[in-house]
């Protein structure tokens, strides 16, 4: 069975055949498909910039 992926035929794999660990990622044995595994939510140094509303947003109706 195959489906379409970015415009490439591909087959389906359930990844029964394992995965392979090493350098932050897992690769499928049978596939080839890779798992990202060693990475955390990215976040600029600093403080946040706070976001306020505008001066109409802010009236009180």
């Amino acid at each position: 069975m195959t489906a379409c992926a970015r415009g490439r035929l591909v087959a389906h794999c359930t990844h029964h055949a394992g995965w392979a660990h090493g350098a932050g990622m897992a690769r499928c044995r049978a596939c080839g498909t890779i798992r990202f595994s060693a990475y955390g939510a990215l976040r600029p140094p600093g403080l946040p910039v706070a976001v306020l509303a505008g001066p109409l947003a802010r009236r009180i109706p």
